[in-house]
């Protein structure tokens, strides 16, 4: 999940870093240009839904180095386990038969319920 965030703040980053270059402020209305704070709240609301990926981030590896919630670990195994797929793996047994009526099973599955199709003549 952390990865995830990591590349979703580099994308809004990449797309506000856009929408900045090509920035022009004298194409506004006169309304605009006479409020002396149209660019400071055009800028928080423009970076305000932004301000919660790099929170998240933050609290995430401040929890895994700084809180002391798990035992045993060490800080580096904590800051680790952040960055760590927190997906168990499936090990099987390639020798095992595939089971026969799921869909990983290879081939056709012949149902006892369901006679094989005839060809249309």
């Amino acid at each position: 999940m952390l990865i995830f965030l990591n590349i979703l703040f580099a994308t809004a980053l990449a797309v506000a870093w856009l929408n900045l270059y090509d920035y022009d402020f004298s194409i506004f209305s006169p309304a605009i240009h006479s409020w002396p704070y149209s660019e400071w709240v055009g800028a928080a609301v423009a970076l305000g839904p932004l301000l919660p990926i790099p929170l998240v981030l933050l609290f995430t590896v401040l929890g895994a180095c700084c809180c002391r919630g798990k035992q045993g670990y060490t800080r580096g195994q904590r800051l680790r386990n952040v960055f760590a797929s927190n997906l168990l793996r499936d090990h099987r047994d390639k020798s095992a038969p595939h089971p026969r009526y799921t869909t990983s099973a290879p081939g056709y599955l012949l149902l006892p319920q369901a006679p094989l199709a005839e060809p249309e003549t």
